[in-house]
């Protein structure tokens, strides 16, 4: 998965946003594989607690005068998150439909991190993603993590990117996203999510 890091300026945002085609523009340093996964760290500067990971497709790349632009279109997912950003730019406060409904359960979860496999415990599970008492230092926003959720049979085998992360005197925890890379990932967690539902987990 193409992973990309930008901070805009309030005005370079605004321009970047193209909400007419559901477009946003971003500087690379080197060119994705068009059509392929991507997550942007973006930061509004002036605003430190702006950082937001957006999952989207690139579906256009061009040459910007030395260095490259692509246009990546969102995830449904991550649309509500382009917009906060947007808002904070133009110094409005933005509504927000209701999300999705989340079911706190603990499932047991393998994740990998890059430095290795660890054992973890879903806080709750939607159909856009997760929450996961983390084990280990708080993670960063915008990191790639692969997971193995639950007993099933084969285990369910999803990627996912830190949406955000918090920690208090008692836990660490973080928000993913999902990043659905073809049907079969969608069934994946389609199927684990109809499981949590049919458990009576309680929504929160």
């Amino acid at each position: 998965m193409f992973e990309v890091d930008v901070e805009f300026d309030a005005a370079e945002l605004v321009a970047a946003w193209r909400a007419d085609h559901g477009r946003l523009v971003l500087p690379v340093d080197r060119v994705p594989r068009l059509h392929g996964k991507t997550v942007a760290l973006i930061r509004l500067r002036g605003h430190p607690a702006t950082a937001t990971a957006v999952i989207g497709s690139v579906i256009c790349t061009y040459h910007h005068g030395a260095s490259h632009r692509i246009q990546l279109v969102p995830d449904v997912g991550s649309l509500s998150a382009v917009k906060r950003l947007h808002a904070a730019a133009i110094g409005v406060q933005a509504q927000f439909a209701e999300r999705s409904p989340r079911f706190l359960t603990e499932v047991p979860t393998l994740v990998e991190t890059g430095a290795g496999v660890m054992l973890m415990t879903t806080i709750s599970v939607s159909s856009g993603g997760c929450g996961l008492a983390w084990a280990g230092p708080r993670p960063s926003i915008g990191r790639p993590l692969r997971l193995w959720l639950g007993d099933q049979v084969p285990p369910a085998d999803v990627h996912a990117v830190v949406c955000w992360s918090a920690s208090d005197e008692r836990r660490v925890s973080a928000g993913l996203a999902l990043v659905h890379e073809g049907a079969t990932a969608r069934a994946t967690w389609t199927r684990f999510l109809s499981e949590v539902q049919s458990s009576g987990a309680p929504q929160g």
